[in-house]
């Protein structure tokens, strides 16, 4: 069986509450001291962004690397962890970090930072052990394909999704196949102007469409916004209104159709469940009726599925919430 937990973000706390609500229990002892294991074996599958935003981010990064490391769990990157890795390399031919140091790219990643620094700040011994931080995100799939169902941060992007399985396929076990970037990637990943550097984008940071001209929105934090992400899972109500997310006040959005030549992207209702996390929904974690597609990234609300094997579907009885 399989345990599907969405972004921490740096909340150790959240992180150990949620494991010890699905039975998982951290030896204390012997070689494995520090892993956290299920009794009936379960394996944790984690679905990226395990920093920024909470103060615990080593705290963090060190139980899921030892669940990893022990074959306890399953880690695929976020864009967060691009992020990391993008804010800290450098480009020779533009002489500027991939990641620009603007103001609002260093708060994101403040609590980051605070414990462990850049590459162009932080000390030997600060910078070896980012060094190996940076080095384990570069070794996270960006996604993992379970046969009987799939994970990835933000998006399935089709034709990316595609192309990695028939150049770059991994296999991380029976039945389980992904891939990882490399580092000639990141130039790329970063301009995201590329078919491959704009997949791997909407892969970890979704889709997001341009509004229709003299439309902005204000987003959670305050800023003006021209791009709103969509829901890839359904068009049911093709508008930009019914299809934005993470949008504080969609009434504010124009109720006009999205072009019928925009490629969507929609996940098609005949493919395998599929879990991400990504959006910060709001409300109760709830499966939505007539797509096997399920967010589990809210915010205010921890959760978790169970994926038992021998499932088909996804199931209200295997949504935990906490």
């Amino acid at each position: 069986m399989y345990v599907i937990i969405p972004d921490i973000h740096g909340d150790y706390y959240r992180l150990a509450f949620t494991l010890r609500e699905l039975g998982f229990v951290r030896e204390i002892t012997g070689k494995n001291k520090g892993v956290w294991r299920h009794p009936d074996n379960f394996k944790a599958i984690f679905l990226g962004d395990f920093i920024d935003g909470g103060k615990d981010n080593g705290r963090v990064l060190t139980d899921v690397r030892n669940m990893v490391s022990a074959q306890t769990g399953f880690a695929i990157m976020g864009n967060h962890e691009i992020n990391a890795i993008l804010y800290n390399t450098w480009c020779p031919i533009k002489k500027n970090w991939l990641r620009p140091r603007s103001d609002n790219n260093q708060k994101q990643h403040m609590t980051f930072l605070a414990e462990f620094g850049s590459k162009s700040e932080s000390n030997d011994k600060d910078r070896k052990k980012l060094d190996e931080i940076l080095s384990w995100f570069m070794r996270l799939p960006v996604f993992l394909d379970f046969g009987q169902f799939r994970v990835v941060h933000a998006q399935w992007d089709t034709k990316t999704i595609k192309n990695l399985k028939q150049n770059r396929n991994v296999s991380f076990g029976p039945h389980v196949s992904g891939a990882f970037l490399k580092p000639r990637d990141m130039p790329e990943i970063a301009n995201a102007e590329t078919s491959f550097g704009s997949g791997i984008d909407r892969m970890l940071k979704g889709m997001q469409l341009p509004l229709p001209l003299n439309y902005q929105f204000s987003d959670y934090l305050g800023k003006m916004r021209s791009e709103v992400r969509i829901k890839w899972w359904s068009d049911t109500e093709r508008t930009y209104r019914k299809m934005a997310l993470s949008v504080p006040d969609p009434a504010s959005l124009p109720d006009l159709r999205i072009n019928d030549l925009v490629d969507l992207d929609i996940y098609s209702p005949s493919e395998v469940p599929i879990f991400f996390g990504h959006y910060k929904m709001s409300g109760c974690p709830h499966i939505i009726p007539e797509t096997p597609a399920l967010c589990l990234d809210y915010p205010k609300t921890a959760c978790a599925y169970i994926w038992q094997y021998g499932d088909v579907d996804l199931r209200a009885d295997r949504l935990m919430v906490f």
